[in-house]
């Protein structure tokens, strides 16, 4: 099956989870249309910019020339909160809050980086609404960890040869120093 459907299937009426983590063919499947609407409460989209762009119906150029507006556009359009990729991340949540992550370096432009970031988000978010964390907060703590993981990597094996599974490592040494 393509990613539209198993979308539909896992996105219909009353799924049987808490919250959804949306990223690359998933996004596609969103941006054609493929998808029911409304998506589910607590979804966490985290395009990056050409998915951005195809999400709103406009250019790369259009998302990276306001970078703010694209990612709050997002949020309000989908009803959910946007994870805009890139060189400081954005995260908005609809009715408006807008947080900018400094955390992070070119490295993370790599291929992998965002299954990574994807992954990391939709464990947290689970996590974190069995504590009555908002999906904002979530994907916020998600992009500073992967963020500040990759800062750490590109000390320890520069930005040029650090992968992303380099990353896990010292995403490990963070949560072990915040005892988590």
């Amino acid at each position: 099956e393509g990613a539209g459907e198993v979308c539909r299937a896992l996105l219909g009426k009353n799924p049987p989870w808490a919250g959804a983590v949306l990223d690359a063919d998933a996004l596609n499947a969103l941006a054609a249309g493929r998808l029911r609407d409304p998506l589910p409460g607590n979804t966490i989209l985290t395009p990056h910019p050409g998915e951005a762009a195809r999400l709103l119906g406009c250019t790369v150029a259009d998302v990276q020339a306001d970078r703010e507006q694209a990612v709050l556009r997002l949020a309000e359009t989908y009803h959910c909160v946007a994870v805009l990729k890139g060189s400081g991340t954005l995260i908005a949540a609809p009715g408006g809050e807008l947080l900018h992550n400094a955390a992070g370096n070119a490295g993370l432009a790599r291929g992998g980086s965002g299954d990574i970031l994807a992954g990391l988000t939709a464990g947290l978010l689970a996590a974190g609404l069995k504590q009555n964390r908002t999906p904002a907060q979530m994907a916020a703590c998600a992009v500073w960890l992967h963020g500040t993981a990759a800062d750490r990597c590109a000390r320890r094996r520069s930005m040029t040869a650090m992968l992303p599974t380099d990353i896990f490592a010292d995403l490990g040494e963070i949560l072990a120093e915040m005892e988590l």
